[in-house]
């Protein structure tokens, strides 16, 4: 799988049936996937269910707390949690 199905998801996690916002989905769906690649250590993979429902989960977070400094919601924390002990990079 790719990114369009991460941002087909995203769109009806949101509740959105137009492109109107596309753009600035794809970067949060972009955003997610990096801060898991270079800051977390975690291999992705769109293949794996969890790491694409971690994905757009997130993104979803992010879109709908934009403005919010409450932090990550513990489920979020826990899903990443699990994710980062089950996929982590190997690092030469």
């Amino acid at each position: 799988m790719d990114t369009s199905t991460a941002y087909e998801l995203l769109k009806l996690r949101l509740g959105m049936s137009t492109d109107v916002m596309s753009e600035r989905l794809l970067h949060l769906l972009d955003a997610t996937i990096h801060m898991l690649d270079d800051e977390k250590g975690i291999e992705v993979n769109m293949d794996n269910p969890l790491m694409l429902e971690f994905i757009v989960s997130y993104s979803a977070w992010l879109y709908e707390h934009k403005s919010e400094s409450a932090g990550m919601p513990r489920y979020l924390q826990a899903e990443l949690r699990n994710l980062y002990l089950h996929n982590k990079k190997e690092r030469v």
